[in-house]
C-alpha cells in the first residue's frame, strides 16, 4: 500500500490540504501517473542508476586520502588541504571559499 493510498500526502502541500476532499478514484489517477513517471524514469535513467559513484566524489572533504583510489590520492590531498579550495564544515553544511575568477573586459 502506498503512502497516496493511505492518504498520506504531506510530500504533496496542494494534495495534502485537500486530502478530505479527494475521492478514493481520483487518488488512484495519482497513484498511477506517479508510478508509471517512475517506471519510466528508472527506464531512462538505468544507466545512471548502475554507476558507482565513489565516496570521495560526494562527500569529498569527509573522507581520508587512503580511501580514494591510488592514482588520485595525490591530487585529492592537494585538493583537501590547499588554500585556494579549502572548505569548512560548519554546522552540518560545507562552505565552501570562493576561488578568483578572471573577470572579460568587453567585447
Amino acid at each position: 500500500m502506498t503512502n497516496i493510498s493511505k492518504r498520506q500526502l504531506h510530500q504533496f502541500p496542494q494534495l495534502d490540504s485537500l486530502k478530505d476532499e479527494l475521492i478514493d478514484e481520483v487518488l488512484t489517477t495519482y497513484h498511477n501517473y506517479l508510478q508509471s513517471l517512475h517506471d519510466n524514469m528508472v527506464k531512462r535513467f538505468q544507466d545512471v542508476i548502475a554507476l558507482n559513484i565513489p565516496n570521495w566524489y560526494s562527500n569529498p572533504f569527509e573522507i581520508d586520502a587512503v580511501d580514494c583510489e591510488d592514482e588520485i590520492q595525490e591530487e585529492f590531498i592537494e585538493l583537501k588541504n590547499g588554500n585556494d579550495t579549502m572548505s569548512k564544515k560548519v554546522c552540518g553544511t560545507i562552505r565552501v571559499y570562493r576561488i578568483p575568477t578572471p573577470i572579460c573586459g568587453n567585447i
